[in-house]
């Protein structure tokens, strides 16, 4: 019995083994068939894998085993990068070494959440307790916090940096590690905050023995206005306004570097009899290219999302 896509408000419900199928979503096209010859024991599986022709799934194999070699792999570089910056022997200042430990920690979380949560989960085990609708909602809003706070940690160290190197005065007040202690605190809870109505975006794709299971958007979450502007504000918060707010801040430390290096070499050049050794110079070019490797990492990751969704797209039309 398949369930008609136009019909948007059906409900159907059947008896398969003693198993209780009811559809609520009418996107989610659930087919189900008595099996004359099924074995016993085998079960009906209701997941994502059942609306799959075999070209997408082969596809989706090999997806899924990208995403299973990345699960073994980068978290572990997380995990060593986590636990080497929290030695505090890298010879870093406690407030960037605080930075570089949540940004690893928010990463981590991110691929832990999409990798193996979702992406794994879902394929491989796709009827079990992280499936059902309440939990699979709470997984969605930890991936949404882990990547706001990634991207905006990211932000925090930036302005950090050119405080740093920019204003020589407030950097003995502003970078310290309770200061960037409180920062991330701060960030982190006003970002956790904002994804709490996520949770109440999803309704269940199907009931099975009375127990919701899978995610699917309400209805109202394309109509309503607050949830379109609830959307608009997304957008901008990640990641137009911190890819601006790094571009700019970037801009600004590299013009203040060029400006105190020709000054330098101004006074240098006047007075010879001084050591040419400039150790100030050599901590800020440590530190702009610290800056500059993380920024740019970030920027470059971002700005392939978009390019990578436009492929895709072009994919399913061909």
């Amino acid at each position: 019995m398949a369930i008609n896509k136009s019909q948007h408000e059906a409900t159907t419900k059947e008896k398969d083994k003693g198993v209780s199928v009811q559809v609520v979503d009418p996107l989610f096209d659930v087919t189900v068939q008595n099996k004359p010859e099924q074995t016993e024991g085998q079960a009906e599986v209701f997941g994502p894998e059942r609306l799959m022709d075999p070209q997408q799934k082969d596809k989706a194999i090999k997806d899924d085993a990208h995403s299973e070699k990345e699960a073994e792999t980068i978290p572990e570089v997380n995990v060593l990068a986590i636990v080497v910056l929290s030695q505090g022997k890298c010879g870093l200042s406690p407030c960037i070494t605080l930075y570089l430990v949540a940004m690893a920690a928010a990463d981590l979380l991110a691929i832990i959440t999409n990798v193996i949560l979702h992406r794994i989960n879902d394929y491989y085990f796709p009827l079990n307790f992280l499936s059902i609708t309440p939990v699979c909602s709470v997984r969605y809003v930890l991936l949404r916090a882990a990547i706001d706070c990634s991207v905006w940690f990211t932000v925090s160290f930036t302005f950090d940096r050119f405080v740093a190197i920019c204003y020589q005065k407030l950097k003995t007040r502003y970078c310290t590690k309770k200061t960037a202690a409180m920062v991330l605190a701060t960030t982190g809870t006003l970002l956790c905050l904002k994804n709490i109505p996520i949770y109440f975006r999803f309704k269940p794709k199907v009931i099975i023995d009375n127990v919701p299971f899978f995610c699917s958007n309400k209805r109202s979450y394309f109509t309503d206005p607050r949830w379109i502007g609830f959307r608009r504000f997304e957008k901008v918060l990640t990641p137009l306004i911190p890819f601006g707010l790094i571009l700019f801040l970037n801009i600004l430390t590299v013009k203040h570097i060029f400006k105190v290096s020709r000054i330098r070499k101004g006074l240098k050049c006047q007075n010879k009899a001084l050591d040419h050794s400039d150790p100030e110079m050599g901590n800020r070019r440590k530190s702009v290219i610290l800056l500059f490797s993380i920024s740019g990492s970030f920027i470059l990751l971002w700005f392939e999302a978009p390019l990578i969704l436009k492929a895709s797209l072009l994919d399913k039309a061909y």
